[in-house]
């Protein structure tokens, strides 16, 4: 069972390395790129301002509705895969 353990503590390291390592290329791709991104969020921005329905609570109902399933999906795979279990507070 020693070996089994070991196992889990090594895929779960090299899990958290694999995730800190797609997270640095992460950002340091979003500074490289905040040029452009910011243009982008500068246009999408002057669209929406002029929409009659980007100014109504409906757009804002359904916006939380979703954005908040991203948040519920992310805890269910936190709960459905082991090698989280360590960051779990319990």
């Amino acid at each position: 069972m020693k070996s089994l353990k070991t196992l889990d503590e090594r895929h779960s390291q090299r899990m958290v390395f694999i995730l800190r390592l797609l997270l640095l290329i992460a950002i340091y791709t979003a500074y490289v790129n905040s040029k452009h991104m910011q243009q982008v969020i500068n246009s999408v921005w002057e669209f929406l301002r002029h929409q009659w329905w980007y100014q109504s609570v409906y757009n804002e109902t359904i916006l939380v509705q979703v954005w908040s399933y991203p948040a519920i999906f992310i805890y269910r795979l936190i709960h459905h895969f082991k090698w989280s279990r360590q960051y779990r507070y319990e």
